[in-house]
C-alpha cells in the first residue's frame, strides 16, 4: 500500500492571490492561507479541477472531503497534525498499518495538512460488523471509538472468511492507539474474538493486492515518470469492474447524513465542472443511520 510518509511536492508556496471560492475560504479557515494555496497547487498537480462552492465538498470535524464519483475516489485533506492541541476532543491517530482500516492509496503533504487519496468501498449492511471490528481492532491495540456500521465498509473482495468482503474502519479518523498504559489490556484481548491468523492474513492481502496497482501508478504519475491522466484513467477502469465502488451514492446498506452530504457534494462537484475532470485527466433494503 501506501507509505507511512506523505508524498511531498516542489510547488512553490509563494503568496499568491487565493481564488474567491468557499473551498479556498474554508482551507483558509482550517490550516491557514499558507495551507490553502499549497492544497490548491496539489489539485493542479493531480489534475483535477477544485471544488469551488460549498456544496461541492463536505466539511468534516479534522478537515474536508471531496467526493470523485466517476472515479470511486473520497479525498481527505486534513489536517496533518492529529493531536489534541490541535483538534480537541476529536483528535486521532493516522493508523497505516492495519488491515482494520482502510488504507489510502496515496497521502500528499501540502502545507499543515495532508491530501489521502481513499479508495472507494461498498457501505456495511450490518451494525453487527463495528462492533466485531472495534474487537479486532482492540487487539492490535487500537480502539474504534466511533463504533458504528456508518463508519464501515467492505473493500470489494470476497474470501472464505469474508463472504461480503473484507471489513475496514472507512472513517480513518474514528481510530485512535490505546495508551501504553493499558498494553496489558491489548495483550490479553488479542485472541479473543476473531483473531485468527487466516482471517489477518487475508485481510491485509486483501487491501495490499486490490490496489497496489494504483498505487504504484500514482507514484509514477506523481513523481513524472508517466502522465498524471494515466492514474486516473485506471481508476476509471477499476470503478468499472467493481474494484473502486462509490459506495456514497449506493442504496443498500447504511446510509449516514454524512454519506448523504457525500453524495450530494459529489453530484454538486460533477454538475459544475461538467468535462473539466475529463479535459484535464483525459480518460486513458435501505437502513438509515444519522
Amino acid at each position: 500500500m501506501t507509505e507511512e510518509t506523505p508524498l511531498t511536492s516542489d510547488f512553490d508556496k509563494a503568496a499568491a492571490p487565493l481564488p474567491e471560492t468557499d473551498f479556498a475560504a474554508a482551507l483558509t479557515g482550517s490550516f491557514g492561507a499558507s495551507t490553502a494555496r499549497s492544497v490548491l497547487a496539489q489539485f493542479e498537480k493531480l489534475g483535477l479541477p477544485a471544488p469551488e462552492a460549498a456544496n461541492e465538498f463536505v466539511a468534516g470535524t479534522a478537515g474536508h472531503l471531496l467526493f470523485l464519483n466517476r472515479y470511486g475516489i473520497v479525498l481527505r485533506i486534513e489536517s496533518e497534525d492529529t493531536s489534541d492541541k490541535v483538534l480537541g476532543q476529536y483528535s486521532y491517530d493516522r493508523v497505516n498499518d492495519s488491515p482494520w482500516v482502510l488504507q489510502p492509496i496515496a497521502s500528499i503533504r501540502a502545507g499543515k495538512a495532508v491530501i489521502e487519496l481513499c479508495p472507494g468501498v461498498n457501505k456495511a449492511d450490518d451494525e453487527m460488523i463495528a462492533l466485531e471490528l472495534s474487537e479486532k481492532l482492540k487487539g492490535e491495540g487500537l480502539t474504534f471509538w466511533d463504533n458504528h456500521a456508518g463508519n464501515v465498509g467492505y473493500v470489494p473482495v470476497k474470501t472464505p472468511q469474508f463472504p461480503k468482503g473484507v471489513p475496514v474502519v472507512v472513517d480513518r479518523g474514528a481510530v485512535n492507539r490505546l495508551t501504553l498504559s493499558i498494553g496489558g489490556i491489548r495483550n490479553a484481548l488479542h485472541g479473543f474474538i476473531g483473531f485468527e491468523k487466516q482471517e489477518v492474513s487475508e485481510a491485509a492481502e486483501a487491501q495490499a493486492n486490490l490496489y497496489r496497482p494504483l498505487c504504484d501508478r500514482f507514484r509514477r504519475g506523481w513523481q513524472g515518470e508517466v502522465p498524471m491522466a494515466r492514474f486516473w484513467d485506471l481508476c476509471r477502469k477499476y470503478k468499472d469492474a467493481g474494484k473502486l465502488v462509490s459506495g456514497w451514492q449506493g442504496q443498500d446498506g447504511f446510509i449516514t447524513r454524512k454519506a448523504m452530504d457525500g453524495a450530494a457534494a459529489g453530484r454538486a462537484y460533477d454538475a459544475r465542472n461538467g468535462n473539466k475532470a475529463e479535459t484535464q485527466v483525459p480518460p486513458q433494503g435501505q437502513k438509515f443511520k444519522l
